[in-house]
């Protein structure tokens, strides 16, 4: 699902988040309206930011066993390896910390 998102009057550089969702769906029509029923129902609007659904822009279908299924792949190139890998194990450390307050 691609959204875009418009700060205040809109009169800046365009924003758009993509969201990666898990959607069972017995067909692909199904899953688009889906998709665009839960957009609405979860509508991010505030006076100062709106998220407005562009489209969905891909399927992926799938079966049942999910486990270790890959939902999102990106390849990022970078001069600071060493700094990217102690930030990507903080991230790890606090997600974990935050988990298990959640679920304790």
């Amino acid at each position: 699902m691609v959204f875009q998102i418009v700060c205040g009057n809109g009169n800046h550089t365009p924003q758009f988040e993509e969201q990666l969702r898990l959607v069972f769906a017995k067909d692909a029509t199904a899953a688009i309206e889906k998709a665009k029923q839960m957009s609405s129902n979860e509508s991010k609007v505030t006076d100062a930011v709106k998220w407005k659904l562009i489209a969905v822009t891909d399927i992926y279908p799938f079966t049942e066993n999910l486990d270790g299924a890959v939902l999102f792949s990106n390849i990022n190139e970078t001069e600071m390896g060493a700094a990217t890998i102690h930030t990507l194990r903080l991230k790890e450390k606090d997600m974990l910390t935050a988990f298990n307050a959640v679920n304790c």
